[in-house]
Formats: C-alpha cells, structure tokens, sequence
C-alpha cells in the first residue's frame, strides 16, 4: 500500500459543502478553510504519490471559464527528487506566478501535524501552513514563529467567485508509474473548519 488516507470528521455525501451556500449577497466575504494533516513517517512524500486538499467547482454554467474555481494545497515530488514537495496553487498552474512551493521539514519524530489554512476574499487568497493542530478560535493567536509557512495571491485575474466551489480530497499515484517506495504512508486528515468572518489570520 503507498498511501492511507484517514478522514476524522464527516462531509455529508448529499450535502456538499457549496461555497454559494454560505454567500447570500455579492458584497465581498472572507472565507478561511482549515485542515490538520497528520503525516507519517516523518518524509512524508513519495516521489511519485501526491495527496490534494483543494476548492473545485464542477457545477456553475461558467464552471470551465473560471478554471473550476480550483485552489490547491498538494503534497508531491512529482517524480523528481529536487522537488521541495509542497505547494499551494491558483489555477491555471501553467500561468506563471499561480504556484508556490515549499518544504515541508520536520523537526524530528516519526509524523508530523501542521493545518492548513486558506484565507479567500474578492481581492486576495492568503495560504499558511501552521505547525500543530489550531482551530479557528484560536486562530488569530497563532505565534508568527509557528508559520512554517505562507503566501499571499493578489492577481485579481485568477481570484475566483465563490460559485459552486466545494471540498475536496484525493491521493493518487502519477500516472503509468508505481510508487518509488515500498513504505506505506498515512495522512490522517483530523478537522476542518470554515467561516464567513473576517480574516482570523495574525
């Protein structure tokens, strides 16, 4: 087995998180996502296995002309071993600007927790990867020294509208390839929260 994903909460396969749900009006929200991902061993990417965390709209009528409405926190080395393995994406990817990588280092020990959050508004999208489980209450007391890291998207052509963008979760291995290692991976995927108020950032 490459890679085991665990999901500790429940998403409602009837009822899927719709972003338009949560906008009843078109003046500009703030929407700040969080997951918390447990990753194990303490490498935790296969050359070759990615996992996805991502916003992805298959539903609105302007669905394709707004690129899926897709923003992207993906764990890969993409089959290369110079890849530093993390990276948060505005799509297009292909634009260039839209992706920004990162390491993922861990201090030590056999997993690591981080949570992911990503800040969304009308002019900008703000994404942080925080070492340690934290929660939207105790969001905006996050000491800055726990940001194991950030980016701040301002091109306003990529930004999207809300639309039907919803949740989702993948792990999948490149295509034609088997994984580069025989040891199994574990993602355990602990929380995730939303809300509508203004940024809960520091």
């Amino acid at each position: 087995v490459c890679v085991c994903v665990r999901v500790n909460f429940f998403l409602p396969t009837c009822s899927p998180f719709y972003l338009r749900s949560l906008t009843p009006s078109p003046s500009p929200i703030t929407l700040t996502l969080t997951h918390t991902l447990t990753h194990s061993p303490s490498v935790p990417f296969d050359l070759r296995c990615t996992l996805g965390l991502f916003l992805y709209d298959d539903c609105s009528a302007d669905a394709e002309a707004a690129h899926y409405r897709e923003l992207d926190f993906e764990f890969s080395r993409w089959n290369s071993a110079t890849d530093p393995g993390s990276q948060y994406v505005v799509q297009p990817y292909t634009v260039a600007g839209n992706i920004y990588k990162y390491a993922l280092s861990n201090q030590g020990g056999s997993s690591q927790t981080v949570t992911l959050v990503m800040d969304w508004n009308a002019t900008r999208i703000r994404f942080a990867t925080i070492t340690g489980l934290r929660t939207l209450a105790n969001l905006a007391s996050t000491p800055l020294s726990s940001f194991a890291q950030t980016w701040v998207f301002s091109d306003t052509t990529y930004i999207p509208s809300p639309g039907f963008a919803k949740l989702h979760l993948n792990a999948w291995v490149q295509t034609g390839l088997n994984p580069a290692s025989t040891t199994t991976l574990t993602y355990t995927i602990r929380t995730f929260e939303f809300s509508q108020s203004n940024s809960l950032l520091p």
